[in-house]
């Protein structure tokens, strides 16, 4: 079976969230962590998340997986199962894509699952998500308890509009490269002279608070391999955050597409939240005058609350 490293699995699932700067009196959307059913675990993609047995495969990006044995299988950002084969049967198969066009020609009646509205056809096999810009398609024999899973992503969560809950008093606070931002106490802080050759735009390399003061070296070879990660399952997602002194490769202008979301602000802080939602993080770059490009990976995972707060906390040292 063709395997691609999940460092590679990114989406290219569209997101528009408001500005974090913004403050309103809504109540901001949560994660229903209670519908991951037990031995479970859930995968993000954009402002979605879904549950999925820990035994299934994803297929992601520009991915291809030939029709191989499988209990199922979860596709997103253009991957493709079973090129060859547009209907394998056994296999239950699970896609998640960007919605084109209106949201009325994806389903003919709504219903609501875990709070969202969702669009589907008379088939029970497309269903349409306007408020996340997305939609599933599933083939292959039912899969009802997936379907049951969805709800909103941790990173949709730390974008919502909405009052933004207060810093704990419990946490800490720590500077680096002149920005300051909070966490919780517990978190350990390790500060690394490059960064590691195992990083990623999928998954933090540790948890905790990862201080990184120069680019990847060199010399260092690469690990064979995806660095120990799992290519083509669904993997625990890391709380934590990782702060690099420099860009994700170009600086881009202050708020200039597509690399940007849109104009946001933080603490008077001038932020860029990358626009392609990496999987299972949130990439934000600080592009304030007076302030060197510093990167900021924040890991979206549990409620999003956490993620949230720590966005919001960001400001000047």
């Amino acid at each position: 079976m063709l395997s691609v490293p999940l460092a590679l699995l990114c989406t290219t699932l569209s997101s528009t969230p408001a500005a974090p700067g913004e403050r309103t009196g809504n109540t901001a959307p949560v994660v229903d962590q209670a519908v991951t059913p037990v031995g479970w675990l859930p995968v993000d993609v954009g402002d979605v998340q879904l549950s999925i047995p820990t035994s299934w495969q994803l297929v992601g990006q520009t991915g291809e997986e030939a029709c191989g044995a499988a209990p199922g299988v979860l596709v997103f950002g253009g991957g493709r199962w079973c090129p060859n084969d547009p209907s394998p049967s056994g296999v239950p198969v699970v896609t998640i894509s960007t919605i084109s066009g209106s949201p009325t020609d994806h389903g003919d009646r709504s219903i609501v699952i875990n709070g969202i509205t969702v669009l589907t056809n008379s088939a029970g096999t497309n269903y349409a998500i306007p408020t996340l810009q997305a939609e599933l398609t599933f083939a292959g024999p039912p899969q009802p308890s997936v379907l049951r899973t969805l709800t909103y992503s941790p990173r949709y969560v730390a974008l919502a509009q909405g009052r933004v809950p207060t810093v704990p008093r419990s946490w800490r606070w720590i500077s680096f490269a002149r920005v300051r931002f909070a966490v919780p106490k517990a978190w350990y802080v390790s500060v690394d002279p490059h960064e590691s050759p195992c990083a990623s735009n999928d998954r933090l390399s540790v948890g905790g608070v990862s201080l990184v003061e120069g680019p990847a070296d060199e010399t260092v070879p690469v690990p064979l391999g995806p660095c120990g990660l799992p290519g083509f399952v669904a993997i625990p997602q890391i709380l934590g955050v990782e702060l690099d002194q420099g860009a994700w490769g170009e600086v881009p202008s202050l708020f200039n597409p597509p690399q940007c979301v849109g104009s946001a602000s933080v603490n008077e802080l001038r932020l860029c939240i990358r626009a392609t939602p990496d999987l299972g993080l949130l990439i934000v770059q600080i592009l304030s005058k007076g302030v060197a490009p510093v990167t900021v990976k924040i890991g979206m995972a549990g409620s999003g609350t956490t993620g949230r707060i720590l966005l919001h906390s960001l400001r000047r040292s």
